[in-house]
This record gives structure tokens, sequence and C-alpha cells, in this order.
């Protein structure tokens, strides 16, 4: 889900499936290398720093998830920084996950700053912590991305093999925020800016083969906007 930039937005906010190590499992087919799948990668639109997502993968180890939060404002040669990574163990669980109204385990996360964005400003990124009934802080960054634009993806990076088989995937009642106006629901057209639907989807337009047919047969995945712009789902085909 792609969001264009401009308006007073300086937030972005969500529901978003999240699974432990062993309900996510993705498989290594091959000799070397890493699966990995960052699914539903969320970030702030209007110049926001701080990118958050469940991330799911497999070095050679066996499978492990985790939460993380990338420092789009922070780089070294690799790309942006990783300002917080955090195992989605059952402490993680216990504390963020519930399952939504469709029964998926998800967590609600914003990430936003409450001050026009500059480059003093400070991102935060907080979560609901459902044995509290408060919101956690997990971490901020300070600075001012050069781009505009934000969103929620599917990015993954498979080996050659088959695509790995997940369960559903999905982001929920998808919202911009500001701080004069509140939360507006992402729709194609907003107030103050629009969105468009990657399909297939991919991070930056880069397509994920998994969703299309081959000469193997019908796409591993598929991918439905039940409620456009504001919510999207991957699950097996």
């Amino acid at each position: 889900m792609f969001i264009s930039g401009g308006g007073p937005y300086t937030g972005i906010t969500g529901i978003f499936s999240a699974y432990s190590s062993s309900m996510l499992q993705l498989t290594r087919p091959g000799a070397s290398g890493i699966n990995q799948l960052f699914a539903p990668l969320v970030m702030p639109p209007d110049h926001g720093c701080l990118a958050t997502g469940s991330y799911y993968y497999n070095y050679g180890s066996g499978p492990q998830a985790a939460f993380v939060v990338s420092d789009l404002c922070a780089f070294d040669v690799r790309g942006p920084l990783t300002a917080l990574f955090t195992p989605m163990n059952a402490n993680f669980l216990a504390s963020y996950v519930r399952n939504d109204s469709s029964g998926i385990p998800s967590y609600e996360s914003v990430s936003f700053t409450p001050d026009p964005p500059s480059d003093a400003s400070t991102w935060y990124v907080v979560l609901y912590d459902f044995q509290t009934g408060q919101w956690d802080l997990l971490t901020s960054a300070g600075g001012n991305r050069p781009r505009t634009e934000g969103g929620s993806y599917f990015a993954s990076s498979y080996l050659m093999g088959p695509c790995p088989v997940l369960p559903l995937i999905a982001a929920s009642h998808l919202a911009l925020f500001s701080a004069a106006g509140g939360y507006e629901p992402v729709g194609p057209t907003m107030k103050a800016t629009t969105s468009r639907v990657l399909s297939p989807p991919g991070f930056a337009d880069v397509v994920d083969n998994c969703f299309l047919a081959d000469m193997t047969g019908p796409p591993s995945y598929n991918f439905t906007v039940p409620t456009p712009n504001s919510t999207w789902t991957v699950m097996p085909h």
C-alpha cells in the first residue's frame, strides 16, 4: 500500500499480524543463504524516520521472529540502521499481541512525531500493552527523512525454491496521524493525500514472484484489499 506524501500527517498507525517462530516457519531449501520476510512493514509518510514491522527469518539455525524498527534517517553502508530489534517471544506476545476481530494474532503500533517534521523532530514508536492497558514507548530517533512517501508493505527475500507456506498476513485499520486532526483512515483519496495499491504487492514496486502464476501452477499467495486502502491481507492460494 503506497501512500503519497503531502498534508499535515506526521505518523501512521494500524493493527498488524504477528506470529511466533513456531507459528510462521520460513523453511530454508538451499544449502546457504537467508530466507526472510518483513510483513507487514509500515513506513510513516512525510519525512517519517521510524519504519516498523514483523520480521521473520532463517539464517540457517532455524526460523526466528522479531519486531523490528528501522531508522530511515540514519544509514551505514548496509542501509538504514536498526533502532530496535526485539524477539517476538512469549513475553512479547503476552504483552502486545492479541487476536483481532478476525482472529488474527496482531499488535497495534503508532510511529509518529507530535511536531511538524524538521531536522529537529523526534519520532517515536509505541505499542499497546494489553496487560497494562497502556501505550509503551519502545524507541525514538531524531531527524527528517528526505523522502515523503510512506505505506504498508509485504517485503520478502526468499531463496530459490518453493514459496514458503504462510499463515494469514494482515495490516488493518491503517490510519494517518496529524497533531491537529487526530487519525484519518487510509483511503484512495484522503483530505490531503492519496494512496494506491501495489498489485501484485511488493516493496518500492518490486514484485514478489510468489504472487504470480507460472509453469508450475497458480500463484502461491493471494493478495486482497477488503477495505480500500486501510486493510490488506496475504494468504495461501
